[in-house]
């Protein structure tokens, strides 16, 4: 053998070498040469996305981002760069990966930890429906449902103790038609009210009630009816308000009181 190879910094996208070194009778001389490791780009990366439709809350929506190319599981942040646009409002909103250089001073928000094998982007799409979905929960304590299209609110009763009974209906993220609600303080644990009528806004808040404002909207075109029954014997959890007919069949029969349509949510 007359020589021997050694490599360097050729595993990453950039610029490596080779050594050549003599062995035998040519030991002592050696010979450097480079060569270039180009960037993969990024365009044929296929892209799994956590969620493709979400409901409009007024807040951002970064589901989270599976790149898949060829074989290979890309890493965030290491491998590229996320960004999302057009991600708050109805419509369809846009994620877009793309590759980092971290030697190009003319990048903007560069990644350190990113080693700038890709260049390229790609992008995938989900949707943001002009819908909230309305949640429910129950306080095995109190008694009292709780209605809310909040994440952090539902988080926060589920902390202390209460039930996520999962979605209750679809309500139109804006309408003609809010429905508020408002909050008693003064009964065992608390208790909420929710009516779209105004004259009973005003009635709760003259007998010590705190309003809290527009809870969501009911459907324009009354796609969906919510029911509303009363518990005469109740101190807390007094009313309940579902869009299952039959559901609130079982409350009559139990001794409520049917109130009949309180509003709408979507079909």
């Amino acid at each position: 053998m007359d020589y021997e190879l050694t490599y360097s910094n050729n595993v990453n996208a950039g610029t490596a070498s080779v050594r050549i070194a003599g062995l035998g009778v040519y030991a002592g001389s050696f010979k450097v040469a480079t060569f270039a490791i180009g960037r993969l780009p990024l365009t044929s990366a296929k892209i799994s996305l956590s969620l493709t439709t979400f409901y409009y809350n007024g807040a951002a929506q970064r589901p989270e981002v599976v790149v898949m190319l060829g074989n290979k599981t890309l890493k965030q942040d290491a491998d590229y760069k996320v960004t999302y646009s057009d991600n708050i409002r109805p419509g369809t909103a846009s994620v877009t990966i793309s590759g980092v250089d971290p030697n190009d001073e003319a990048e903007e928000d560069v990644l350190a930890s990113c080693v700038g094998n890709y260049s390229g982007y790609a992008s995938a799409h989900f949707s943001i429906l002009n819908q909230i979905q309305m949640m429910r929960l129950y306080n095995p304590y109190t008694g009292e449902h709780f209605y809310t299209a909040d994440k952090g609110e539902v988080e926060s009763c589920v902390a202390t103790g209460w039930k996520d009974e999962g979605g209750a209906w679809v309500a139109p993220s804006r309408s003609s038609r809010p429905v508020y609600r408002l909050y008693n303080s003064y009964v065992p644990g608390g208790d909420h009210h929710y009516t779209a009528d105004e004259k009973e806004v005003e009635a709760c808040k003259a007998a010590g009630w705190t309003y809290e404002g527009v809870g969501w909207y009911s459907d324009d075109a009354e796609g969906a009816a919510v029911y509303r029954a009363y518990n005469p014997y109740a101190a807390t959890g007094t009313h309940h308000y579902t869009a299952d007919a039959s559901e609130i069949k079982t409350v009559v029969d139990a001794g409520w009181m049917d109130e009949g349509i309180a509003w709408y949510g979507m079909k």
